[in-house]
């Protein structure tokens, strides 16, 4: 806080003048101070006036973290999809997206519309390895924003190139997802059926994203052994069209995702 006009003037009787507060905060949280304003009033010489103010901005969280894209053919494709979410109270913007890394060449994304990301909102980035020799590869998606306090963030992304097919090498996945049903109209409802073949507590997140990439639904469960688990799709809201629903899930091996296309139809 700062006062912005002069500090001292003269005031005659039945007269008012104003005093200029500026509040420019350097990062997002509530502030408070006082204004002390000095008088020559026999009675109270001195008046405290308590000034408040919240500083509000953007907060970027990304998720996951890293992206595990497991055994993939080489020159073959495989595609994971990463989620920008805007946790803070302003809208987001995102910028110079790049990857960087010994492998970054294997790795190839869609950088996200630019457009701002309000706040609880979100977006999907789909992320593609393509493996052109054998050898581990990894490498880090940059994204820069204007999230004051976290103003660049990367993923870090992974991925193990094979000659072999990939049915048969180990897998550090247990998931097989259903939608149905599919197509599903606007006026029933919709399911996603995990079958889990692994036992243990995962923690399960659903995201279903538009044709533009926008996150539109999202929903997270703690499941526990090896049973089929049901996530219900709430189609309120929606409209006809194609959109894709993303499974990730996070346990003590690691996180693993697959995507399904759901049809709606009117």
């Amino acid at each position: 806080f700062q006062v912005g006009r002069p500090s001292s003037f003269i005031l005659t009787p039945g007269y008012e003048d104003s005093v200029q507060i500026i509040f420019a905060p350097l990062r997002p949280e509530p502030f408070q101070a006082f204004l002390s304003l000095e008088t020559d009033d026999p009675a109270q010489p001195q008046y405290l006036v308590p000034i408040r103010g919240e500083a509000i901005g953007p907060k970027i969280v990304v998720i996951p973290d890293t992206l595990h894209f497991g055994w993939v053919i080489v020159d073959s494709t495989k595609t994971l999809y990463l989620t920008i979410r805007n946790d803070g109270k302003a809208d987001l913007l995102t910028a110079n997206h790049r990857l960087e890394g010994p492998d970054a060449g294997d790795f190839h994304f869609v950088p996200p519309p630019n457009v701002p990301i309000p706040p609880q909102g979100s977006v999907m980035i789909p992320v593609s390895f393509r493996p052109r020799s054998l050898g581990r590869k990894t490498a880090s998606l940059y994204i820069e924003s204007t999230d004051f306090m976290n103003p660049s963030v990367s993923v870090v992304l992974i991925g193990n190139p094979t000659t072999t097919g990939v049915d048969d090498l180990p897998r550090n996945t247990g998931l097989t997802l259903e939608l149905y049903p599919n197509p599903v109209s606007l006026s029933s409802h919709g399911r996603v059926a995990l079958l889990s073949r692994r036992g243990g507590r995962i923690s399960v997140h659903m995201t279903v994203v538009d044709a533009l990439g926008r996150a539109v639904r999202e929903l997270s469960k703690d499941v526990q052994g090896t049973d089929p688990v049901i996530l219900d799709i709430a189609h309120a809201g929606l409209r006809a069209g194609v959109y894709y629903v993303r499974l990730a899930t996070v346990s003590p091996e690691g996180v693993v995702s697959t995507v399904g296309r759901l049809v709606v139809s009117p």
